[in-house]
């Protein structure tokens, strides 16, 4: 039984940084977006910043909503609680382990509620777009997030599609420029870039991260093709995307808001009782 048949779905990503959200129709269109500075959100109250911020520019009033949250429990409780008083439904999904009869993705972690909600949910995404049997999913946000996305073999025992095989989890973009900046006497903020052999301490620093980020990707990417025996398909999907999707070989896919979107699929996958508060 699919899960409540919404005329719109408010889906919410709390990261680390920024929040992000849509507001989706029942067919994964988006109606309207945004995002704010978690620091701006937690300070005024997400009860407070959904009414006064978030509602004001739904163009339809949403019968329920759905969230990721790195933030710990609170902020999902708070959810769960403007939720009930609106009478919406609600959705915070957890990773399915190995074993849960038809799910879409599960995952060999080795404890699945640990696994981060926004790795979990643009994992979600890409198993329920990609028509590749071999999938890495990459995440540029305060961490870079790499993680592995194979196809089950159809007489698989449990009836799965999916396997989330692991991933890894390093400092992102921004992070490693700032605190080179910051951890340092003399070194400057600098952008991330691509060179061959930088000319500058600007472009050293640059080009430093850009290899850093690039090198964990490819070498998690071949080691998946070797399990595999076949090429894996490259996702991306976060804030630093544009400055690494020309350098790796296709097939690349960037699948922006792929949070979002997993919510959203995974609103939809959910029988109608376990989308109630």
């Amino acid at each position: 039984m699919a899960c409540l048949s919404t005329q719109a779905l408010l889906c919410l990503d709390f990261g680390n940084t920024r929040v992000k959200w849509a507001l989706f129709d029942g067919r994964a269109s988006t109606l309207k977006a945004g995002a704010e500075i978690t620091a701006h959100v937690e300070s005024l109250g997400v009860p407070d910043w959904l009414i006064q911020e978030v509602f004001p520019w739904c163009v339809i009033k949403p019968e329920a909503i759905a969230v990721s949250s790195v933030r710990g429990h609170g902020v999902v409780d708070d959810c769960r609680g403007f939720a009930l008083r609106m009478g919406l439904g609600f959705l915070n999904p957890v990773a399915q382990a190995v074993g849960q009869v038809g799910a879409r993705l599960v995952t060999a972690y080795q404890n699945p509620a640990a696994l981060g909600q926004d790795r979990w949910s643009a994992c979600y995404a890409v198993a329920c777009q990609t028509d590749r049997a071999s999938n890495l999913v990459v995440s540029f946000g305060t961490a870079t997030t790499v993680d592995a996305v194979v196809r089950l073999d159809s007489d698989h025992s449990d009836g799965s599609c999916f396997l989330h095989l692991g991933g890894f989890i390093a400092p992102g973009v921004a992070t490693m420029l700032q605190s080179l900046h910051q951890q340092t006497a003399q070194l400057p903020l600098a952008s991330v870039c691509q060179t061959d052999w930088p000319t500058s301490t600007t472009e050293a620093i640059g080009a430093g991260v850009f290899e850093s980020q690039y090198q964990l990707i490819q070498a998690a990417r071949n080691r998946l093709a070797e399990k595999n025996r076949q090429s894996a398909s490259l996702w991306l999907t976060g804030g630093s995307t544009d400055a690494f999707v020309g350098a790796f070989d296709p097939p690349v896919t960037v699948l922006s808001d792929a949070v979002l979107l997993g919510l959203f699929s995974q609103f939809h996958a959910q029988p109608a009782g376990r989308c109630k508060p």
